[in-house]
């Protein structure tokens, strides 16, 4: 269905033409998220085609903030664009001048490219190229990830984190200037009783989700208990202490990477991928990024060879610290990854246990947010608080990361 854009946007779409050198085109605008794609925004499909040069034509995405005023008051939508925009625009061009000036070839490159962006308060949107085209898909959410995949994102996380600390550690000055702007959009520079009392209500509802998977089994109960208590000091304190803190990617889950095949016939075995939506992006410990990521989305045979994905980790980032040219004292030893694993992990399980629901229900059961708003109620309340035709298929899966979390004694 072709949509109308504001006149705003359109001066967007028609300023990124004129860049790329188009003079006399047509422009195709067609919705293309479906409820439940993304909860900060509307998905738009841009297609720009030179009419006098069938062969020329431009295939973007571009993805706008919602407008709801209620909505807007009661979540970062600005924050979250204005965030991935200073990504876009700010953090991947210094990392890519790192990369250039000292010589790594193990370069970060998995992003979509940028076209432009506008961050006027309720127009804010950001255009990317259109990864479809480029024959990259999503991963079907409602399966446990392979092992192919995972290895392939914990490569691509290598390079990442690798690239940021190793400006961190050569050009500290820089690297301190970048992360100025990196603070977690969803903290407050001051709490109040009322938002003490908030974090104690989402707690109640993360956890209500972990401890009804495994209500059958004591041991994984206790261990989630034990982690539920301590879980104020760990997410207030603790993880502002991480030792190798790196800029981060922050919303790890399944739906925000896609992947390319050589081999169209086989997706076993993807060849590329590209990590999307920046929105959250912070700093932090590597772990909370690696631990999001394979909590909420591996099998649980992947979940068992953790330390196999742990060493391809390392090594990439290893290799991506060395040909920086970092002192090889300064680079994490994997005993050192080992450790902060088990310490800081309990973040992505407690991601797990909110996202799990969103990456196996329904379409038709994702929330309306505006509706949300009105409502008075939060995404985080709203989504552990419902039920979902999945339930069993959720539990399953949330049973099989605690367990293995107290069996290696990471709660």
């Amino acid at each position: 269905m072709s949509v109308t854009l504001s006149e705003e946007k359109n001066d967007l779409v028609k300023a990124i033409a004129k860049s790329q050198g188009f003079d006399d085109y047509t422009v195709n605008i067609t919705s293309g998220s479906m409820k439940g794609d993304g909860y900060l925004g509307i998905i738009y499909t841009v297609y720009i085609q030179d009419k006098r040069k069938i062969s020329k034509h431009l295939h973007l995405i571009m993805k706008s903030a919602l407008t709801e005023e209620t909505l807007r008051e009661n979540s970062p939508i600005k924050k979250a664009y204005d965030r991935e925009i200073y990504l876009y625009n700010v953090v991947f061009p210094a990392f890519d001048l790192l990369s250039h000036e000292v010589g790594i070839t193990n370069r970060f490159c998995e992003t979509a490219k940028y076209y432009g962006s506008l961050s006027v308060d309720k127009e804010e949107c950001i255009v990317l190229e259109n990864l479809k085209e480029m024959n990259f898909k999503l991963w079907n959410r409602k399966l446990a990830m392979d092992e192919n995949h995972v290895a392939l994102v914990f490569k691509t996380y290598a390079k990442f984190h690798g690239t940021g600390l190793a400006l961190k550690l050569l050009k500290p000055e820089k690297y301190e200037e970048l992360c100025k702007n990196l603070k977690n959009i969803f903290r407050k520079d001051e709490e109040n009783e009322e938002d003490a009392k908030q974090f104690q209500e989402n707690m109640k509802f993360v956890f209500g989700n972990g401890f009804r998977a495994v209500a059958n089994d004591e041991k994984a109960t206790q261990g989630l208990t034990k982690f539920a208590q301590g879980c104020k000091q760990f997410f207030m304190e603790d993880l502002q202490k991480a030792e190798y803190s790196t800029i981060l990617h922050g919303d790890c889950w399944c739906n925000n990477m896609m992947f390319k095949y050589n081999n169209l016939e086989d997706s076993s075995r993807p060849s590329e991928m590209c990590l999307l939506d920046w929105q959250i992006s912070q700093t932090g410990s590597p772990v909370l990024d690696l631990s999001y990521f394979f909590y909420a989305c591996s099998a649980k045979n992947v979940l068992y060879k953790l330390k196999d994905f742990l060493t391809i980790y390392h090594q990439n980032l290893s290799k991506t610290l060395e040909e920086a040219g970092v002192n090889p004292n300064d680079i994490p030893t994997y005993e050192g990854l080992e450790d902060q694993w088990k310490f800081y992990s309990k973040h992505g399980l407690f991601m797990t246990l909110f996202v799990m629901k969103v990456i196996l229900s329904e379409v038709e059961e994702a929330p309306d947010l505006s509706e949300l708003a009105k409502s008075g109620k939060n995404l985080i309340e709203s989504i552990s608080g419902t039920e979902s035709k999945n339930m069993e298929a959720i539990n399953k899966r949330l049973a099989d990361v605690i367990v293995f979390m107290n069996e290696q004694d990471y709660l």
